[in-house]
């Protein structure tokens, strides 16, 4: 590489343009990237953060979705507060890393809204039994100047995961990712053997529970089946 390598520089300067109002987005090719700076860039920048593999489908795909969410700005700066019961406990992030307000009340900084992009926030929880099972969020984001704040209140249901199609699919996609996101950090530091056992976690919980005729889940399985060397598994096609 040439230029500036060091990341605390690089951070220092990309910081310098989100002081100015301009976000940045981060896109990651391949295994042989610093997925934390990247990270850092994308979450200081107000920006996403994408990780792709090299097939140019992909590369096409990430590019065309970024250009189109700057098309119209839905909101900036937008905080998700969460608020969960006495008793109830988190198991398990995928997406964002929040901070803890107190033992039951959660934030998380969300990435700038725009349009036609979808951010998604999971987690995994267990309870007790107790008779308050509600789980309240709100989001408060600034639109020309303005804060708004939208609330919402749900229900804990144990059985939320296998009877809603559509969040299951996205839990899916979150384990997914998750694994393929540790796969390029530990590739990036040389730990081939953990970065290797995370793609085949990735294949195997694929051939095991996901729905093959699903595209998105359908791409994250074959960017990991390509950089998993040597192992005799079917590409969906």
């Amino acid at each position: 590489n040439s230029g500036i390598t060091e990341p605390e520089t690089i951070l220092k300067q990309s910081k310098e343009f989100n002081d100015k109002g301009i976000d940045i987005s981060t896109i990651g090719v391949g295994q042989q990237l610093d997925f934390d700076l990247l990270r850092r860039i994308a979450t200081y920048g107000r920006g996403s953060n994408y990780f792709i593999g090299d097939a140019e489908e992909d590369i096409q795909k990430t590019f065309k979705d970024e250009l189109e969410s700057l098309l119209y700005n839905i909101g900036k700066k937008p905080k998700l507060t969460i608020n969960l019961p006495e008793g109830m406990n988190i198991k398990t992030f995928y997406g964002y890393q929040p901070k803890y307000i107190s033992n039951h009340e959660i934030e998380v900084e969300l990435e700038n809204l725009d349009c036609g992009q979808t951010q998604i926030f999971l987690m995994e929880v267990e309870k007790n039994e107790l008779e308050n099972s509600s789980i309240t969020a709100s989001l408060v984001y600034e639109k020309n100047d303005e804060v708004k704040n939208i609330s919402s209140k749900k229900e804990y249901d144990e059985m939320t995961e296998t009877t809603q199609q559509e969040l299951k699919k996205n839990f899916q996609i979150a384990k997914m990712t998750t694994a393929l996101k540790k796969a390029a950090k530990d590739f990036s530091q040389t730990n081939m053997e953990n970065s290797k056992k995370s793609m085949q976690n990735i294949i195997s919980y694929y051939q095991s529970f996901c729905d093959k005729n699903d595209e998105d889940l359908k791409r994250i399985y074959n960017i990991a089946l390509k950089y998993s060397s040597g192992q005799r598994t079917k590409s969906y096609y």
